[in-house]
């Protein structure tokens, strides 16, 4: 397996610059480096001084606000079902390239340009048409929306590669600037500044290793080094994941219990927006429960932990009853299928499994000493 590289792109449909950087640069590079690629497609946008709007107008229901008018705010839907559909971010890629080819009438992203680039790619397009004229396509444009927030761009496409901010441009190789996940390296000065690691923890909600690890661990270093850290949740662990009709069913190592568990993980994450308060409230759910435990016990877990941690938890819960929590977990499953892991909890850090052994028993320590300088939190 070779290494990869990542690439995120917010982008909007009907944005002029988008369409040019999608046709004429992702595309190509895609065809050429597939194989060394790690794609992430964003199609919300939030272009400079306009911001589109997500509104809820009843329970669970949302309307969305673009710059290019409800055309473009369909048109991101075709592309978001398009994504969802087809499970391979190098096939979405060349759809949605096809979509927004500047040949296409009225800017393509619509209908008539779905149906001709199903013809020319050999793809049916009445799925994806349906999705994005159904609750789904709605859901999944409200999940790019949050992505899009949370990335906090001005303008649209922005790319980031391996976590850094790119223009498009070769750096300059003088004076080499790598700043992903905080690190800065200067050819004229051997001092590599650190300032932030990034976790990523793969879990499942009612293994007690993952448990053990969250409050002895991951918690305690958090609170402790939490300015210094990025941390991402991956609820998922060894389940399966399978679509029924439209929605999706899932299969978990501890059972039915366990796929419910990782979807209240995955909705906390969600409507939390906050990964302190997610670590906190998730860690309190996993401490108090266990495979053994039933399904009110569990709920009166649920209202405590949310007492405890101050959290939305009626809004959790309709999340956790709805198709978007579905999604959520389908969407960690996705991330847990291309990392593999082998057993839960499984740690990287910086996106480097090398650390493995040593986050598993004690996070504090490692991150401490790939810190530089090393904080005042951390031990000399």
């Amino acid at each position: 397996e070779p290494e990869k590289v990542e690439i995120k792109l917010f982008y909007e449909c009907l944005c002029p610059d988008c369409r040019v950087f999608d046709t004429t640069s992702l595309k190509p590079t895609v065809e050429k480096l597939a194989p060394y690629l790690k794609l992430r497609l964003y199609p919300y946008g939030n272009a400079e001084n306009y911001i589109p709007k997500t509104i809820e107008i009843r329970n669970g229901v949302y309307q969305f606000k673009c710059q290019h008018g409800p055309k473009e705010c369909y048109g991101n839907k075709l592309h978001a079902c398009v994504i969802d559909y087809m499970s391979n971010n190098t096939e979405a890629v060349f759809f949605n390239s096809c979509l927004m080819d500047a040949a296409r009438k009225n800017n393509g992203s619509d209908d008539e340009a779905a149906d001709e680039c199903g013809r020319i790619l050999g793809i049916y397009p009445g799925q994806i048409k349906y999705c994005a004229k159904h609750d789904r396509g709605m859901l999944l444009l409200k999940h790019y929306g949050d992505e899009s927030k949370k990335a906090g761009f001005k303008y649209v496409p922005y790319i980031l590669i391996n976590g850094v901010e790119n223009d498009g441009r070769y750096p300059d190789r003088t004076n080499s600037l790598d700043n992903q996940n905080g690190t800065i390296t200067n050819t004229t000065d051997v001092t590599t500044i650190k300032e932030k690691v990034q976790i990523k923890v793969y879990y499942e909600s009612l293994c007690p290793f993952s448990a053990q690890f969250f409050v002895s661990q991951l918690k305690p270093t958090m609170e402790r080094l939490g300015p210094h850290l990025d941390i991402h949740l991956i609820p998922y662990g060894h389940a399966k994941t399978r679509r029924v009709k439209s929605a999706y069913k899932f299969t978990c190592q501890h059972g039915v219990p366990e796929c419910f568990g990782n979807t209240v993980q995955a909705c906390a994450i969600d409507v939390l927006r906050n990964i302190t308060r997610a670590v906190s409230f998730n860690a309190c759910i996993l401490q108090n429960t266990s495979y053994r435990s039933g399904y009110q016990y569990f709920i009166t877990v649920f209202h405590w932990c949310g007492s405890q941690h101050n959290a939305d938890i009626q809004t959790i819960w309709r999340c956790v009853h709805s198709d978007y929590g579905s999604m959520l977990v389908k969407r960690y499953g996705d991330e847990t299928h291309a990392l593999a892991p082998s057993f839960v909890p499984f740690v990287t850090i910086d996106d480097s499994t090398q650390y493995q052994d040593a986050a598993l028993t004690n996070l504090y320590s490692t991150v401490c000493k790939l810190l530089r300088p090393t904080p005042r939190e951390c031990p000399l």
